[in-house]
């Protein structure tokens, strides 16, 4: 091993014994280890230097510590590969730069590339952030890491955890992608009230335009809501959800669906749902009848107070299929309409009434009656 010796108290009859016989050392003062890019052994309490298949290999022991320009390495045991360019790093394996810690309990590392292999309970934290995985793969030269297996990544500063089993990562860039089983969660801290998000693929940016996006079998929780589209985006700022690609609603028993489905929260308390083009809304009357009240629109303004819902809108080319019921809850026929502008009334998150405005018209038909019902909506 061509190592520059700075060390005056080793005997040299030790140089002279030949390569295959162990020699044995305590390290004070910092080496250069030449042939590894920059690389400075700073402390060993012993050293073995032996010949594995033609390599020469230099194994250091017991509060093991190296520094590479402004990365400073710690370990219990660190073996060295010459050839190779290699050392693998096992017991209490730390390596930081000032600004990430990286922990594992084995890494290799390759000094002239600055990759970093890392296995079992891996994590690697920086002021806001913390990935854990049990492989990372990280490159201190561009920050950028692969993760996989049990892959979570939590963010202090916005209060959001992803899940996956397999991510990438570029803290500079603030940056995340996870794929296969991805989950995102955001809490409030102040309601405690939870955002969760699932889906294949999930992506997460944190710059100024917090926002995570997520991608195939996309499906949101959120209290009484639930849900479904192939794609959707979250901003953090705005506290607003927007689906794309057959999206899906559901809130308490009544369900929404159109073209484009926004969801605006405050505190992660559900406030609007907001369902544009080709917009509907039903709602279960009662389970043994399995009658419908339906509302459509080009589009839908679903209003919720306390939890419950207030105020459902309707607008432009709006139409309402509303079963009347007393307050013992006997039917007492249906009413259809349409109009420019429908509003549903709720009471205790219950179907109030409903109010018909703009050039409207409408048919009632009595519970008694036998015929069929037409309507245009259905």
């Amino acid at each position: 091993m061509m190592i520059r010796r700075r060390i005056s108290f080793i005997s040299q009859s030790v140089l002279f014994l030949p390569i295959h016989i162990f020699f044995i050392f305590i390290i004070l003062i910092p080496i250069v280890l030449t042939g590894q890019s920059g690389l400075e052994l700073l402390h060993a309490d012993r050293q073995v230097t032996t010949e594995i298949t033609g390599e020469t290999v230099n194994i250091f022991e017991g509060k093991v510590q190296f520094r590479q320009d402004t990365l400073e390495m710690r370990c219990d045991k660190a073996t060295m590969y010459e050839k190779q360019n290699k050392l693998n790093f096992t017991g209490n394996v730390f390596i930081t730069d000032g600004h990430r810690i990286l922990r594992a309990e084995r890494i290799d590392y390759h000094t002239n590339e600055r990759l970093a292999f890392c296995y079992n309970y891996v994590r690697i934290k920086t002021e806001t952030d913390s990935v854990y995985c049990e492989y990372l793969k990280y490159n201190f030269k561009t920050d950028e890491a692969e993760a996989k297996k049990n892959v979570y990544i939590l963010n202090t500063e916005n209060d959001v955890q992803i899940w996956g089993e397999y991510g990438i990562y570029n803290p500079n860039l603030m940056h995340s992608r996870i794929r296969d089983n991805a989950r995102f969660t955001k809490v409030d801290t102040s309601s405690r009230d939870t955002l969760n998000i699932t889906a294949v693929r999930l992506e997460y940016f944190g710059g100024e335009d917090k926002r995570a996006v997520a991608v195939h079998n996309v499906t949101i929780l959120q209290g009484a809501l639930k849900a479904i589209c192939d794609s959707a985006v979250y901003h953090t700022a705005t506290e607003q959800v927007s689906l794309f690609d057959s999206p899906f609603a559901w809130y308490e028993n009544n369900k929404l669906s159109g073209k484009f489905i926004q969801a605006k929260f405050d505190s992660l308390k559900l406030q609007e749902i907001i369902v544009n083009e080709d917009a509907k809304a039903i709602s279960l009357v009662d389970s043994i009848s399995k009658k419908e009240n339906i509302l459509t629109g080009q589009k839908i303004h679903f209003t919720i107070e306390n939890n419950k819902p207030k105020l459902v809108t309707a607008i432009d080319n709006a139409t309402s299929i509303y079963y009347l019921q007393t307050e013992n809850k006997e039917d007492q026929g249906c009413n259809y309409a349409t109009s420019d502008t429908i509003q549903v009334y709720f009471a205790e998150g219950k179907l109030d009434s409903i109010a018909i405005r703009g050039g409207s018209e409408g048919i009632y038909y009595p519970e008694e009656f036998k015929g069929k019902k037409v309507f245009e909506n259905e």
